[in-house]
């Protein structure tokens, strides 16, 4: 049995240690099936002031699906008229606070803790510092505070909290993850404003959504978003006042197992892809340094940087280790399923590594998700063209030569910049996500079905007869491999999801890559 075969089998081997691990966080994501939807106090206001009264307003969002108001904390002191109208309308009160110092964070804090000793609830931290930052010692005593009487806190996606992460240790994260719909797109139409609600609690794990004040006819225009909104939720989640994480670590064998498998990994990508042992034997040190100085000392910079070396030569390795190139069908899927083994190896290890409460809440991260997009398709762009001559350019270079380059780039240039969550799309770009919701459940990544796997699969055909140009088509072509780990990396997104949607993306992909296989042939027919 050859070296190779044998580092996989025990690569395999350590992978199936952290099942239990990944199957664990699995279970505590399905049972979050609680979501919320919150409005601020002073939106409620400024809708009852032309004509209505405060409390028909209530009653009028509650009946619609509201289930919670905002409300700001005065100088340690609650609103009392407003929070008996609150629960006259039989609504949820979620207490907002923000200071500038120790001395009033810890009356704030006080006095929010006593409005909650009889119904422990979870506490919303407006601001741009979590209480007490960065004097130490004030944090722990004041996340002390905001233990004695309540559950946890509101972590709002896309809030800046400086200390936010050391503040929540100290409650061992409990958390509540929320979506703030006036955050990088706050005057979306009602419609919008729905998809975005319904991405966020299927696939962000979002369980309280903010929801922001409509220009126009406010009151009206709230009552049809949520009543659009209760409608259009799956049935797998139901309307109700929303918890916090359960709190959950990996046990750490399962944590060395991933370490160990990572090491591996990387020795044998790093051989493979360049051909030369020692860079494997280099690289593998250096993981093992990471792995050392993370047990040591508990820091999750090291983690971080031991998951971005795996997830940055996952997808190298599985397009590189299987761009051999055939004329026949049979060995094309065989490569394709063998890419598809080494990114899934790869995503494992990520997953197992990056595991437990503070990364499922997205309070800590997986690091380096623009280099994900970027050093894979620099490496291709480099591969495709090394060891190309002006000579060469000159005597074969053709026009379709030409526009094939210029679209390749292209392609690959869009979807580095359409990486994130703030990019606006067309209405038919958001008609066909919606839609392919609606049939799916969870939408596959275009840039994954529709231009990676098919790109890659072509190239694998055509790098018989047109060696640079099947190269060439190996730089959209490693971008589906990418974005599926790009995928799984966000490790806020329930890992159920992240599998569905990847495996639509597999099965379309493919689909999508015959036929495009089907029509070179059909150009190209001796």
């Amino acid at each position: 049995m050859n070296k190779p075969r044998v580092l996989w089998i025990i690569l395999i081997l350590l992978l199936t240690a952290t099942i239990p691990s990944l199957y664990e966080r699995s279970s505590i994501e399905r049972a979050q099936d609680d979501y919320e939807l919150v409005l601020p106090y002073k939106h409620i206001k400024e809708m009852a002031e032309p004509v209505d009264s405060l409390p028909s307003v209530l009653q009028q969002l509650q009946a619609a699906g509201l289930t919670s108001v905002l409300v700001d904390m005065k100088e340690a002191s609650l609103p009392e008229e407003a929070v008996s109208e609150i629960k006259g309308a039989e609504l949820d009160v979620i207490i907002s606070v923000a200071a500038d110092n120790t001395k009033n964070w810890k009356n704030q804090l006080e006095t929010a803790v006593h409005y909650y000793e009889d119904e422990s609830d979870y506490i919303h931290i407006s601001g741009d510092k979590a209480p007490g930052y960065p004097d130490a010692a004030a944090m722990d005593e004041l996340a002390g505070i905001l233990a004695e009487g309540a559950e946890g806190v509101y972590f709002t996606e896309f809030q800046r909290l400086e200390g936010f992460k050391e503040f929540t240790d100290d409650l061992n994260y409990n958390v509540v993850r929320m979506h703030d719909l006036d955050l990088l797109h706050g005057h979306q139409t009602v419609e919008e404003k729905v998809d975005r609600t319904l991405r966020a609690v299927k696939e962000r794990n979002q369980r309280s959504i903010l929801l922001s004040s409509m220009e126009a006819d406010p009151l009206s225009h709230t009552v049809t978003y949520l009543e659009k909104i209760t409608v259009a939720m799956p049935s797998a989640f139901e309307l109700n006042e929303a918890d916090g994480w359960k709190d959950f670590s990996p046990p750490l064998w399962a944590k060395l197992a991933a370490f160990l498998a990572g090491i591996l990994f990387i020795y044998q990508a790093l051989v493979s892809i360049f051909q030369y042992r020692l860079f494997g034997w280099l690289a593998a040190f250096a993981s093992v340094g990471l792995m050392i100085a993370y047990l040591m000392t508990d820091s999750l910079l090291f983690l971080q940087g031991f998951a971005l070396g795996v997830g940055l030569v996952t997808p190298i390795y599985a397009v590189k280790a299987t761009s051999r190139g055939s004329t026949r069908i049979k060995d094309i899927t065989f490569s394709y399923m063998k890419a598809l083994g080494i990114s899934l190896a790869g995503i494992v290890i990520i997953i197992a590594l990056l595991n437990g409460t503070v990364f499922l809440t997205g309070i800590a991260l997986f690091r380096g998700v623009k280099l994900l997009y970027v050093v894979p398709l620099l490496f291709f762009g480099v591969y495709a063209l090394w060891g190309l001559t002006f000579k060469e350019v000159k005597q074969s270079l053709k026009g379709w030569h030409v526009i094939l380059i210029a679209l390749v780039g292209a392609a690959a240039v869009y979807y580095v910049l359409r990486s994130g969550n703030s990019q606006a799309v067309s209405e038919v770009e958001l008609w066909f996500r919606t839609k392919l919701e609606e049939w799916l459940y969870a939408r596959p990544r275009s840039k994954e079905f529709l231009l990676g796997f098919p790109a890659y699969l072509l190239a694998l055909a055509v790098l018989p007869r047109f060696k640079r140009i099947g190269k060439m088509l190996l730089v959209p072509g490693v971008i589906g491999f990418m974005s599926i780990v790009n995928t799984f990396s966000h490790l806020h997104i329930p890992l159920h999801i992240s599998l569905l949607r990847t495996s639509y993306s597999i099965v379309f992909g493919y689909l999508i890559g015959l036929l495009a296989i089907g029509i070179y042939k059909l150009i190209f027919k001796k």
